[in-house]
Protein backbone atom coordinates (compact mmCIF):
# COMPACT_ATOMS: atom_id res chain seq x y z
CA UNK A 1 0.00 0.00 0.00
CA UNK A 2 2.81 2.23 1.08
CA UNK A 3 4.47 2.08 -2.65
CA UNK A 4 0.89 3.16 -4.07
CA UNK A 5 0.45 5.51 -3.05
CA UNK A 6 3.94 6.72 -3.13
CA UNK A 7 3.44 6.16 -6.80
CA UNK A 8 0.36 8.00 -6.85
CA UNK A 9 2.50 11.18 -5.99
CA UNK A 10 5.58 10.35 -8.03
CA UNK A 11 3.65 9.00 -11.29
CA UNK A 12 2.42 12.66 -11.83
CA UNK A 13 5.95 13.55 -12.26
CA UNK A 14 6.70 11.74 -15.32
CA UNK A 15 4.41 13.87 -17.23
CA UNK A 16 5.02 17.69 -16.18
CA UNK A 17 5.43 18.55 -12.73
CA UNK A 18 4.91 17.88 -8.79
CA UNK A 19 1.89 16.56 -6.85
CA UNK A 20 1.10 19.02 -4.13
CA UNK A 21 -0.71 16.43 -2.06
CA UNK A 22 -1.98 18.55 -0.03
CA UNK A 23 -3.55 20.71 -2.17
CA UNK A 24 -3.87 17.88 -5.17
CA UNK A 25 -2.99 20.63 -7.92
CA UNK A 26 -0.33 19.79 -10.36
CA UNK A 27 2.63 21.94 -9.96
CA UNK A 28 5.90 22.82 -11.57
CA UNK A 29 9.29 21.30 -10.56
CA UNK A 30 11.07 23.30 -8.08
CA UNK A 31 13.67 25.63 -8.18
CA UNK A 32 14.92 24.06 -4.78
CA UNK A 33 16.70 21.24 -6.23
CA UNK A 34 19.57 20.83 -8.70
CA UNK A 35 21.45 17.78 -8.97
CA UNK A 36 24.66 16.58 -11.11
CA UNK A 37 24.49 13.65 -13.21
CA UNK A 38 26.96 11.29 -13.97
CA UNK A 39 27.13 8.35 -16.30
CA UNK A 40 28.55 5.59 -17.03
CA UNK A 41 28.18 4.11 -20.56
CA UNK A 42 27.49 0.70 -21.17
CA UNK A 43 29.82 -1.62 -23.11
CA UNK A 44 29.56 -4.15 -25.72
CA UNK A 45 25.98 -3.84 -26.08
CA UNK A 46 25.57 -5.25 -22.24
CA UNK A 47 22.79 -3.66 -19.58
CA UNK A 48 25.84 -2.61 -17.36
CA UNK A 49 25.56 1.50 -17.88
CA UNK A 50 25.27 3.45 -14.71
CA UNK A 51 23.68 6.66 -13.69
CA UNK A 52 24.39 8.24 -9.95
CA UNK A 53 22.79 11.27 -9.50
CA UNK A 54 24.40 13.45 -6.77
CA UNK A 55 21.88 16.40 -5.20
CA UNK A 56 23.88 19.65 -4.91
CA UNK A 57 21.00 22.28 -3.70
CA UNK A 58 18.54 21.15 -2.15
CA UNK A 59 17.44 19.06 1.39
CA UNK A 60 19.01 15.86 1.68
CA UNK A 61 16.33 14.97 4.50
CA UNK A 62 13.96 12.18 3.18
CA UNK A 63 15.38 12.58 -0.47
CA UNK A 64 14.25 9.73 -2.79
CA UNK A 65 15.51 9.28 -6.51
CA UNK A 66 12.77 6.90 -8.88
CA UNK A 67 14.81 5.93 -11.42
CA UNK A 68 11.99 5.15 -14.79
CA UNK A 69 12.05 3.92 -17.92
CA UNK A 70 10.74 6.48 -20.66
CA UNK A 71 7.43 4.65 -20.26
CA UNK A 72 6.97 5.29 -17.21
CA UNK A 73 8.58 1.91 -15.50
CA UNK A 74 9.96 1.79 -12.28
CA UNK A 75 13.36 0.63 -12.06
CA UNK A 76 14.14 0.86 -8.23
CA UNK A 77 10.86 -0.38 -6.57
CA UNK A 78 12.09 -0.46 -2.68
CA UNK A 79 15.49 0.93 -3.39
CA UNK A 80 14.18 4.62 -3.84
CA UNK A 81 16.92 5.97 -0.81
CA UNK A 82 19.57 4.93 -3.37
CA UNK A 83 21.14 7.16 -6.09
CA UNK A 84 22.68 4.78 -7.86
CA UNK A 85 21.09 2.66 -10.93
CA UNK A 86 23.41 0.15 -12.25
CA UNK A 87 23.08 -2.61 -15.17
CA UNK A 88 21.14 -0.43 -17.42
CA UNK A 89 21.31 -1.09 -21.20
CA UNK A 90 21.39 2.00 -23.61
CA UNK A 91 18.87 4.41 -23.97
CA UNK A 92 16.97 7.16 -22.31
CA UNK A 93 15.86 7.42 -18.85
CA UNK A 94 14.07 9.30 -15.99
CA UNK A 95 14.70 10.12 -12.55
CA UNK A 96 12.67 11.82 -10.05
CA UNK A 97 14.16 13.51 -7.31
CA UNK A 98 12.06 14.05 -4.53
CA UNK A 99 13.13 16.01 -1.04
CA UNK A 100 10.85 17.71 1.31
CA UNK A 101 11.10 20.64 -0.69
CA UNK A 102 9.35 19.17 -3.63
CA UNK A 103 10.33 16.83 -6.67
CA UNK A 104 12.31 17.80 -9.81
CA UNK A 105 12.42 15.22 -12.90
CA UNK A 106 15.47 14.83 -15.14
CA UNK A 107 16.57 13.22 -17.91
CA UNK A 108 19.62 11.25 -19.16
CA UNK A 109 20.48 8.72 -21.56
CA UNK A 110 22.51 5.69 -21.27
CA UNK A 111 25.60 5.64 -24.71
Amino acid sequence: MKLFKFLMVALPLLFGGTLNAHKGTLQKDCDAIDVKVEVKESTNGLDNGEATITLVKGSSRNVKYIFCSPDGKVLNEGKFNVNTMEGLKKGDYICIISTSECSKKISFTIA
